[in-house]
């Protein structure tokens, strides 16, 4: 993960060198998030492309062991989030202690005061609606004031063998 984040700040510090970093565009950017939008053509918890809204998306990397399930309960060991600017053409990213003590939302109005890594578990335990990865987003626009309209989830396995591929949602 830490590999990954390198990579994607050296790609923004040095576009010329990587020609994927170039490519992002409002046009292209719709095209990738496609998938994950209703009839209508805009997401219904997506940015409002017509005024050209920021995309916020969370990058998390979770620790999954080898005796773990995919639907068990795993604590994020990365978090970043990673907001797109189809006005400017550029990307920003931000990176999230695993330890930040925060409060986490829950959906009936209460709260839980825990480290930030530990939303993904709550969620799962809880059985929220969207599950851990909405629990991590709630709590991440909670605390940072900005909406996460989506996210990507991975973890060591999806490194090491192309037949793990990661989610966004």
């Amino acid at each position: 993960l830490f590999i990954f984040g390198g990579l994607s700040v050296g790609a923004a510090a040095m576009p010329e060198a990587f020609g994927w970093a170039k490519a992002i565009s409002p046009q292209n950017l719709t095209q990738v998030l496609l998938p994950f939008q209703n009839n209508s053509g805009a997401s219904s918890d997506g940015p409002d492309w017509s005024l050209g809204e920021r995309v916020n998306i969370l990058l998390m990397g979770v620790d999954r062991r080898p005796e773990e399930k995919m639907d068990d309960p795993v604590r994020t060991d990365t978090m970043m989030v990673v907001s797109i600017d189809p006005n400017t053409h550029t990307a920003s990213m931000l990176g999230i202690p695993r330890d930040l003590w925060v409060p986490i939302p829950l959906p009936n109005n209460g709260v839980l005061h825990d480290r930030i890594n530990t939303a993904n578990v709550y969620g799962v335990l809880r059985n929220l609606p969207g599950g851990g990865p909405q629990l991590a987003k709630d709590t991440v626009s909670y605390n940072l004031g900005v909406k996460i309209h989506y996210f990507v989830m991975l973890d060591f396995q999806g490194f090491r063998s192309e037949e793990h591929t990661s989610e966004l949602q």
